[in-house]
């Protein structure tokens, strides 16, 4: 059994189109910006914050020039100081295809460089480039 329609009210039962249009002034391209596009196009969004920490914790960029088990020399430019040895092998085995549990790294040919050290922990240079050797074992 329903519900007699006699009992709704007026300003539920019908809407005219006119109630449902969107005033001329306010189509999209002519409003001013509220207070939180403009504060998140000063700041950048959350990702934009956190590459700028990123950027800052991982300090200044270093040079490493890799001479790699088949006596290949590598120059690479994109490590940073803040990067660990960890991170330097990771590159091996994408880039090269050395087995990061099967290389060692040492610096200058002789100081073996420890994985979870940094560069700065090393410590590697950030004036000049830093000779690095790496062995397959």
């Amino acid at each position: 059994m329903s519900a007699p329609q006699d009992n709704v009210d007026d300003d539920y039962s019908s809407s005219s189109d006119s109630d449902w249009e969107v005033p001329a002034d306010s189509a999209a391209g002519q409003q001013e910006p509220n207070a939180y596009e403009t504060a998140r196009s000063q700041t950048g969004t959350g990702y934009d914050i956190l590459a700028k920490e990123d950027d800052i914790l991982l300090g200044k960029q270093c040079v490493v020039v890799l001479t790699l088990p088949d006596g290949s020399t590598k120059e690479h430019k994109e490590f940073r100081m803040g990067h660990t040895v960890e991170h330097i092998k990771y590159m091996l085995e994408e880039k090269y295809g050395i087995k990061y549990s099967k290389s060692t790294l040492f610096l200058g040919g002789t100081k073996r460089m420890i994985d979870p050290l940094s560069l700065s922990d090393i410590p590697l240079s950030d004036s000049q480039p830093n000779p690095v050797t790496v062995k397959e074992d």
